[in-house]
């Protein structure tokens, strides 16, 4: 098994305040209930995807936010999307974590949601770098 495949180096990280900028202007935009995902090409590579993360204070202690941002890292790390040279930022919503008592199930639901606007962000980009 190819282990650089499943690598998540800094190559892979949206890491200052111009690449956050970068992607909140005239960017794509999926969201669910419980995350929110801005899209667009990548401003460094055309052969990398990198991916930023925003969980705000009001999602809960320390240790949960880190816990969700480890998740999304790892799903993205494991997901077929790296090489697609697309810009993510991931902005999980704060307000609906207070609603569970059960964080192992947020957690589930974060994780589903995630896959699953990953996969549609990718298919709006490749859609739109078709129409060009």
């Amino acid at each position: 098994m190819n282990q650089s495949k499943y690598s998540y180096g800094k190559n892979f990280r949206l890491r200052s305040k111009r690449d956050f900028l970068y992607l909140k202007s005239d960017s794509g935009k999926c969201s669910t209930r419980h995350i929110t995902i801005y899209f667009k090409e990548s401003s460094i590579s055309a052969s990398e995807t990198r991916i930023g993360q925003i969980v705000s204070r009001k999602v809960g202690k320390a240790h949960f936010r880190n816990r969700l941002k480890r998740i999304l890292r790892e799903d993205f790390r494991l997901s077929d999307h790296k090489d697609e040279g697309f810009d993510f930022v991931v902005v999980v919503v704060p307000h609906l974590a207070k609603n569970f008592s059960d964080k192992a199930e947020y957690e589930n639901i974060i994780r589903r949601d995630f896959k699953r606007l990953l996969l549609d962000a990718s298919k709006r980009m490749t859609k739109s770098e078709q129409n060009k």
